[in-house]
């Protein structure tokens, strides 16, 4: 492969180079979990090809490989759309050609088929020729067939269908629709006609040889014998006859005995006499025992509320003087909110103040702002113990399958955060939460403490540990870190991941995309610099530095010994160190 690699990178050379996939070169987010090569046997020289085993690119988008797909683009690829077996797709110049065995699906443009494994096939001329079990067409005539019943189009503008009960349906789009079953014991045993015209504007319905709506629009709508128009309009429920003038904006309702009950004109007044009388100003509610004058007063039996001075059953106020009810005060200087959980004090009309109770901090607007559960330091330092804490019990249940998503046991949920907020741009947040098995089994009980600090825009910091807990034996089974932190978006990245009991970390760091990318596994480090260097060191003794691939190489393996290359040429060879 590396031979083939140094014959098609010297016609690279000489033939200009071009962009690199994404899935096969060092742009590739998370290669390190797709890659099953050594990372110290890769080829850089991007961007006109990159290697390391099992995929590769060269030129991207026209040529590149994997375990997976191997394409030639424009001109050919194939795919194994679910990665094992055989390849299952082949494109040829695509989109022109496709041959898709997976889904039993194929073209040559203009040419389609498929199905051939249903024994219930289709095949397509587009767009002239249309055929399959149910249908056929040469356009613009498609006719349909089987079931008794049958079918004829001319696309667009003609349709009709029949069935084997004696009903059919035609249109002539948009001028004309008519639509007739007749009646049948078990499936329609009213029968029904449907018509209209002018694209639905006029038309009926009939059921039973009876007219149930007919209209004529905009003029008028008549259903099932309540009528409709932009003058007037009357429909009926079971208590009431409505009616109604210019679309609804006056109107009276009367009950099914023709006694008045109510009337409006909109926006002017609305009147019912048993309850409620509403003008533009003066309103009253019998319901409520309610009046009002807008803007100068509203009473009823527990408020009386003015423009500035209000009073209700549990709090008064005096705007903007005070405020008072049963938990709180409120004035221009002070005020207080009090529970038998929490307390809260504020200044200044709210721009300083401070929490104390269930959830603590304070804050001084525009420069800091802290709200913090109070238990957030004591809870959040279960996630260093060895064992499940006591505070966590479990509760195993058959029974509780019905009420637990068919889940046999239970424990202790949480949720706790501790949120800091500076000059309203820089944030300095932690969140931990724990419960059985949302992250993994439900025989575990987990645990997420997540930390963000700063801002997207300049400086951010996100980082979160999981840990899980067996629940049976209560030890601790799993304990990551993962950590990213970027600057300014793209000028500075790096990403860590660690796992505590594997005793495993991870790390990678690159600055603007790909001008300077390092990786460091278990003390093994993958160096790469713009344009085509790159350095690596194992933890066994192995280094190895290159300058685009072969044009300089030196490695020294401790198993192999020492290899130096210049211009593509080897220059030294020599014997292992550790024999």
């Amino acid at each position: 492969m590396k031979k083939m690699i140094a014959v098609v990178v010297a016609a690279l050379l000489l033939g200009g180079c071009a962009m690199k996939e994404f899935s096969s070169s060092p742009l590739y987010s998370g290669s390190e979990e797709i890659f099953t090569g050594e990372v110290e046997d890769r080829v850089n020289l991007w961007p006109l090809a990159y290697w390391r085993e099992p995929v590769g690119s060269f030129a991207w988008p026209f040529v590149s490989w994997g375990k997976d797909h191997f394409a030639l683009r424009p001109l050919y690829s194939q795919y194994m759309q679910n990665r094992k077996g055989d390849y299952d797709e082949f494109n040829i110049l695509w989109p022109i050609a496709q041959f898709d065995t997976l889904n039993d699906d194929y073209r040559f443009f203009p040419f389609f088929w498929g199905d051939l494994k249903e024994k219930d096939p289709y095949y397509a001329l587009f767009p002239a020729v249309w055929w399959n079990d149910e249908f056929a067409g040469v356009f613009p005539f498609f006719w349909a067939r089987g079931g008794g019943g049958g079918g004829f189009c001319i696309f667009p503008l003609f349709w009709s269908e029949w069935f084997a009960d004696g009903g059919f349906w035609h249109t002539l789009f948009p001028l004309y629709y008519y639509d007739m079953s007749p009646k049948s014991e078990h499936h329609n045993p009213s029968g029904y006609s449907d018509f209209w015209t002018l694209c639905g504007l006029a038309g009926y319905e009939r059921r039973e040889g009876e007219f149930r709506h007919h209209r004529f629009l905009p003029f008028y709508l008549w259903d099932c014998g309540d009528f409709y128009s932009i003058p007037y309009s009357r429909y009926s429920s079971h208590r009431h006859l409505r009616n109604r003038i210019l679309c609804g904006l006056a109107g009276y309702d009367a009950n099914t005995n023709g006694i008045y009950e109510t009337s409006w004109v909109f926006p002017f007044y609305y009147n019912d006499p048993k309850r409620t009388l509403v003008t533009l100003v003066y309103g009253q509610s019998k319901e409520d025992n309610a009046e009002w004058l807008l803007p100068f007063y509203y009473r009823d039996d527990n408020r009386f509320i003015t423009p500035l001075f209000g009073k209700t059953k549990h709090a008064d106020w005096l705007f903007p003087l005070y405020y008072r009810d049963e938990d709180s005060f409120g004035s221009l200087l002070y005020g207080h909110r009090e529970t038998t959980t929490q307390t809260n004090r504020y200044f200044a009309a709210g721009l300083a103040g401070y929490r104390a109770g269930e959830t603590e901090g304070g804050w001084l607007f525009p420069l800091f702002n802290k709200k913090s559960d109070a238990d957030f330091a004591e809870k959040s330092a279960w996630i260093d113990s060895e064992r499940l804490p006591e505070a966590i019990t479990i509760t195993k249940d058959a029974n509780l399958k019905e009420r637990l998503f068919g889940r046999a046991i239970d424990a202790q949920s949480f949720y706790l955060d501790n949120k800091q907020t500076y000059l309203l741009l820089v944030d300095n947040d932690r969140y931990f939460r724990g419960d059985i098995g949302w992250g993994s089994s439900t025989n575990r009980y987990d645990m997420l403490l997540e930390h963000q600090r700063g801002n997207k825009l300049f400086f951010r910091h996100e980082s979160e540990r999981r840990v899980s807990f067996d629940t049976e034996t209560r030890a601790k089974v799993m304990d990551t870190i993962e950590s990213q932190t970027w600057f300014m978006a793209v000028v500075y990245e790096s990403e860590r991941k660690i796992d505590r009991i594997k005793g495993s970390e991870y790390v990678c760091h690159n600055v603007l995309w790909k001008l300077w990318d390092l990786e460091r596994e278990n003390g093994n480090i993958a160096l790469d610099v713009f344009p085509g260097f790159t350095y690596d060191s194992k933890t066994n003794g192995y280094h190895k530095v290159s300058l685009l691939w072969r044009l300089f190489r030196y490695e020294n393996d401790p198993e192999k010994g020492i290899a130096a290359d210049l211009l593509f040429l080897p220059v030294w060879r020599g014997k292992p160190t550790n024999r």
